[in-house]
């Protein structure tokens, strides 16, 4: 068994976008690297990024400002990671809303093939189609050929949702698993899915 180690880190201690691999998709000022606020500092980190979508701001199929990082390698069928970040919905002020949180399509994260073309074997959104939000985690199933909300997270403002994603990469549902904590409950367990897309993945 080999000896945990960190392999990548995101956590914008450089005071940039160095650490991320790939050019950002995003429109002018969509993603700014920021200096926490003493009262809003979290986990010792000193940095976030702050991510705004405008209607102008689109590329491929929508409105959307990304960031990428995809290993040089890839990830390989096979490989098990634990993925941890943390995420912040700003507070509603004068009745506007900072984050959007209507349909079905508001993605946060997303473990994506290689290609980028397709629905993420793994992927992080907000909704809102049961008539209150929500924080969703929703899994490609190759054996259907559709992805599957697995689980739901109360969404609230101003709360900081700590996350841990353990995945191990297979194309083999047999093989491949998926455990996600927020904060210290486990939210869902699933020892068996198909976690890769037939596809190396970044995210």
């Amino acid at each position: 068994m080999s000896t945990p180690c960190i392999v990548w880190r995101g956590d914008f201690s450089t005071g940039d976008l160095s650490q991320w691999a790939e050019e950002p998709q995003s429109g002018p000022g969509g993603l700014l690297v920021r200096p926490f606020p003493t009262e809003l500092r979290h986990l010792g980190n000193r940095n976030y990024l702050l991510v705004t979508v405008t209607p102008e701001d689109k590329y491929s199929d929508g409105n959307r400002s990304e960031l990428i990082h995809q290993p040089r390698y890839g990830t390989e069928t096979g490989t098990e990671y634990f993925c941890r970040w943390s995420t912040l919905f700003p507070e509603s002020t004068n009745g506007h809303t900072f984050f959007p949180v209507t349909g079905d399509w508001q993605v946060i994260t997303q473990w994506h093939q290689s290609d980028g073309i397709g629905s993420p074997p793994i992927g992080f959104g907000v909704t809102d189609v049961k008539g209150c939000p929500y924080i969703v985690l929703d899994l490609w199933q190759e054996t259907t050929n559709e992805l599957r909300r697995v689980a739901e997270i109360p969404y609230q403002e101003g709360v900081w949702y700590d996350f841990v994603l353990q995945v191990k990469f297979s194309d083999c549902y047999e093989q491949g698993f998926v455990n996600l904590w927020c904060g210290n409950p486990q939210v869902y367990q699933q020892q068996k899915a198909d976690s890769s897309g037939r596809r190396n993945t970044r995210s």
